[in-house]
């Protein structure tokens, strides 16, 4: 009779066997998705597949090389005006040169950056109009539009047309680049979702690897995955060396890329009538908020008090003296807030035709819908930092705190991700130690 130990062991040597090929699985499972997305990029051809990873990949590559050629030159020129502006701040005087050593050593890399982002995507755009499909509204000066079949030319239509009515049939839209995709443009197709694909899986995957070389889980039950050999070559400790130097920087500059897209997709203006209905509903509660506030009381917005005192009023003569009139004040605020509210829902309804009327004149002039969505790229550029911002501070709140000793996966030649952390640390940290006195902590 086999004992229970035996099947114990059985089971548990059987699980580390299918463990020892779980790289060979996920290699697999990559390869598959490459090849679905380089037949689905070769269907559809190079003009109607993302470019995104290709941008990507350029970006990061040309941050690579840049900062490795001019990254020191550029320390060197921020050197002295960092230091002259970190001398004000209100920080002990170790606080203020770790500051200045923080700045000088991040935002070159974040200057680099940012300059080849706004580089690569200028050629992107460039790249768009040239090769995507697109619609063309061209004048109608073809044979069969001017002049019959024995050659005799056409009156100006728009001359039977009386003066008050619009006449739109002088154009006619021509398809650019809309032909069906040859070889090669699906040959660039799909490498170009091949290219996609890799920058994503091989982020995640490096990424992923990166956090467990922080964990004893690297010393334990997936020890295995770091010893893991193709043909003699061991190649995670060589991407781990990659990991340490560039997988941060690589994705902080994805999250921009991936934000500028998203705003060149959207538009400012069509961007600003989605924010219309958040801000619009958050006015109309606020409004019903403000008549019991202290803004509606004497001495607070002299406006709001006058229009709340005489809703109150009035609703007091209506409820009169009775056993109800303790009703009066509070339907005479909630008069109030309704009348706000009612005024402005009138107002967001105008501004949402506006801009309404302005995004359909921006999508028929092709000057106006290129530097919208020049602007748009850059608003949520802007977003997209301060989003990079407050992650690097939530791990370094994490660090700091014991949660998650996120220095461990932070290497120093990773000059952006690693000097934004210090950077952050540096102008938190003071403030921090200020507030744990306060509250007795130290």
């Amino acid at each position: 009779m086999t004992q229970f130990y035996s099947i114990l062991t059985t089971e548990a040597n059987a699980g580390n066997d299918f463990l020892q090929f779980l790289p060979l699985i996920l290699l697999g499972l990559c390869g598959v998705i490459l090849v679905v997305a380089f037949i689905v990029g070769y269907k559809r051809g190079v003009r109607r597949v993302s470019w995104a990873g290709l941008v990507w990949l350029v970006t990061a590559l040309a941050f690579c090389l840049l900062h490795g050629l001019i990254g020191e030159a550029i320390a060197g020129a921020l050197q002295t005006p960092i230091s002259n502006m970190t001398a004000g701040l209100p920080f002990e005087a170790e606080s203020i040169t770790k500051v200045t050593d923080a700045l000088v050593s991040f935002l070159p890399a974040f200057i680099i950056a940012l300059a080849c982002i706004l580089l690569v995507m200028v050629g992107y755009g460039l790249c768009s109009h040239a090769f995507r499909p697109r619609i063309k509204m061209i004048p109608k000066t073809a044979d069969a539009y001017t002049m019959d079949e024995d050659g005799v030319e056409y009156d100006e239509d728009h001359e039977d047309y009386d003066d008050y009515e619009s006449y739109t049939t002088r154009k006619m839209p021509m398809r650019i680049n809309c032909q069906t995709p040859a070889f090669g443009g699906r040959l660039l197709g799909g490498l170009m979702c091949f290219i996609n694909a890799f920058m994503v899986i091989a982020t995640t995957l490096i990424l992923a690897l990166f956090m467990l070389n922080a964990t004893p889980l690297k010393y334990g039950s997936l020890a295995f995955l770091f010893e893991f050999e193709i043909g003699g070559f061991v190649p995670v400790p060589a991407l781990l060396t990659f990991a340490h130097r560039y997988a941060l920087d690589i994705f902080f500059i994805g999250i921009l890329i991936a934000f500028i897209c998203k705003g060149r997709r959207n538009g400012f203006v069509e961007t600003l009538r989605s924010l219309m209905k958040f801000v619009g509903l958050f006015a109309v509660l606020f409004s019903f908020y403000l008549p019991f506030s202290a803004l509606a009381k004497e001495g607070g917005s002299y406006f709001l008090w006058a229009f709340t005192e005489r809703c109150v009023k009035a609703m007091q003569n209506i409820f009169g003296e009775g056993s109800m009139a303790w009703l009066a004040p509070i339907v005479g605020k909630l008069l109030t807030g309704l009348l706000s509210a009612l005024f402005l829902v009138a107002v967001f309804v105008f501004v949402n035709w506006v801009l309404r009327k302005l995004g359909e004149f921006t999508i028929k002039h092709p000057v106006a819908r290129v530097m919208d969505g020049i602007f748009s790229g850059l608003i949520y550029l802007i977003v997209g930092i301060i989003v990079c911002f407050l992650v690097w501070a939530v791990w370094y709140l994490l660090t700091r705190y014991g949660i998650f000793n996120v220095t461990e996966i932070f290497s120093e030649e990773a000059t952006l991700s690693n000097g934004l952390f210090n950077v952050l640390e540096a102008f938190i940290e003071p403030l921090l130690v200020k507030i744990d006195q306060a509250l007795g902590i130290l």
